[in-house]
């Protein structure tokens, strides 16, 4: 199912051929390793606390989800703790990066810019 969803959309979106192919690399993820190598995130981020984030320069950027959904809503209160903005683009799904490359990396070298500024 992963895999046909994924290569669907990689040969349907308008994407940059570089970008459509590591998309499709991401159909061949090896799911069980994935579940081992997560296992306990959940416990872990019980103790998590937004709160308690370094003030440093960062952007969340994320897909185009409605405000009300539980994963823009998370990253919403993420960039409140880091004071940061969320950049989302419209269209935009969870593969961000490959959907929109070009703004992704502008959105990484304004936080690079900021950080060389700030010393």
């Amino acid at each position: 199912m992963l895999r046909a969803g994924v290569t669907r959309t990689a040969n349907r979106r308008p994407l940059r051929p570089d970008c459509a192919a590591a998309l499709k690399r991401t159909a061949r993820l090896d799911i069980p390793n994935l579940a081992r190598a997560v296992h306990g995130l959940g416990a872990l981020s019980r103790d998590f606390r937004e709160s308690e984030l370094p003030r440093i320069p960062a952007v969340v950027v994320t897909a185009d989800r409605k405000e009300d959904h539980s994963v823009r809503r998370a990253h919403t209160r993420l960039a409140t703790a880091l004071g940061a903005p969320v950049v989302c683009r419209p269209g935009a799904t969870h593969s961000v990066h490959l959907d929109r490359p070009d703004e992704t990396l502008a959105a990484v070298r304004d936080v690079v810019a900021q950080v060389g500024a700030a010393t």
